[in-house]
């Protein structure tokens, strides 16, 4: 110790200099690092199932930090049409499930409305601007919603989720996209509270340094691409099977068991089918029933309302539908009672708000609903649309007339 200094080896003294040295190097290599680094091609999912329509995926793979492309620009000659989704947009083979997958069998519910909207409407010269998380919960959902304001589009489409929008059992996805929450929170200090409860420093070195560093915010496609071309020549650097996820024997460890568990107050049995296995239209029922609307005090109520606010807020036409489910949650008494609450809900937000931008449908009708086609067993997710997509192609048509006539009369 020297002077209350520490002393450190080779006769180095700490201080503030040797701290700003040690910075600047630092970001000297990660600028080196990213000239260094293999440009890998994007890779965005559902290229395939968007090819020939005007929809452009914008969530990028689930390891990019950037999350959202940063490639594509709005045209200001375009109807920019902005439309959040979880998997309920996402259809997926009924013979395969979303992990297993691939782009020959995934279709996309916008593709679908895209082209009613061109053949049967007639209208051309508009983009509809897809960001879909599989799983997507409501702060994620609030999160996702501010960062589509920022880009002030012509109008947001969005799906209501009656199992996760509504109760507190899952209130984040596990591929949140916290990066973004920094700058989605920062001009909105009611949030900062949620803020310091959910994003970490690394969170919010992303979003001062990531777009900014490649090596940072392309750190996801970087490592695919090193992975992809260099390690896999060493044998002795790799273990096990390409792409093989690690899995636990015992579902003690697995937080989601445990959170299922206390949700079913002990008794697995109230998601267990008849064939004695777990049935997720089961857990969807439970997970449905222990919410509602109406809730105080649960994050992710608050989030759905928060969702609400500021698209009335911004003033930008937003329609928001209840995503359609199979009969067998209508002749469930529990669940039906459920679905009504949330659609009582809706209805009378629709009648405090009735002149304001934002349009909610509470849920879709029954002679629509019954033409969809969902997975067996399942009974939430879509594998043929029916009439579905002309129904809500119909409600954007809907939407984009009252647009034009208040741009008209702006003028």
């Amino acid at each position: 110790m020297k002077d209350g200094k520490p002393k450190l080896p080779f006769g180095y003294e700490a201080g503030w200099q040797g701290v700003a040295r040690a910075c600047l190097w630092c970001l000297f290599f990660l600028v080196v690092a990213g000239g260094l680094a293999p440009h890998p091609a994007e890779e965005i999912p559902f290229t395939k199932a968007a090819a020939g329509t005007p929809v452009v995926p914008m969530v990028t793979i689930a390891d990019d930090h950037r999350l959202i492309r940063e490639d594509v620009k709005r045209d200001p000659e375009k109807l920019d049409i902005l439309w959040i989704s979880d998997s309920s947009g996402v259809l997926i083979a009924a013979d395969k499930d979303f992990v297993t997958a691939g782009e020959d069998d995934t279709r996309i519910l916008p593709a679908f409305v895209a082209r009613d909207l061109q053949d049967r409407y007639g209208l051309k010269n508009f983009t509809i601007h897809f960001y879909a998380q599989l799983g997507m919960h409501p702060v994620d959902k609030l999160i996702f919603t501010l960062e589509a304001l920022r880009r002030k589009p012509d109008l947001i489409v969005m799906p209501i989720n009656p199992f996760y929008d509504f109760s507190h059992y899952k209130v984040m996805g596990q591929n949140a996209p916290l990066q973004l929450a920094p700058r989605a929170f920062a001009d909105r200090p009611a949030l900062w509270p949620l803020g310091l409860a959910i994003v970490s420093p690394s969170n919010g070195l992303l979003t001062l340094a990531g777009d900014r560093l490649r090596v940072i915010c392309e750190a996801g496609p970087i490592k695919r691409e090193v992975e992809r071309n260099l390690l896999s020549r060493f044998s002795l650097l790799t273990h096990g099977n390409a792409g093989e996820e690690a899995k636990f024997d015992s579902p003690l460890n697995n937080v989601g068991f445990w959170i299922a568990y206390e949700l079913l107050g002990g008794d697995v049995s109230r998601i267990t089918g008849r064939d004695g296995k777990p049935s997720q239209q089961m857990l969807n029922q439970r997970v449905m029933e222990s919410g509602s609307p109406l809730l105080r005090h649960s994050l992710a109520t608050e989030s759905t309302r928060r969702v609400m606010d500021y698209l009335r807020q911004s003033g930008i036409p937003a329609l928001l539908y209840t995503m359609p489910l199979g009969d067998p949650y209508y002749l469930s008494p529990s669940s039906a009672n459920a679905l009504g609450n949330i659609r009582d809900y809706l209805r009378a937000e629709n009648r405090a708000h009735e002149k304001g931008t934002l349009r909610l449908i509470p849920e879709i009708p029954a002679n629509i609903r019954r033409t969809i086609t969902f997975r067996p067993g399942d009974n939430t997710h879509i594998t043929e649309p029916g009439a579905f997509d002309d129904y809500l192609a119909r409600q954007i048509w809907q939407e984009i007339g009252k647009y034009r006539l208040q741009k008209t009369e702006e003028k």
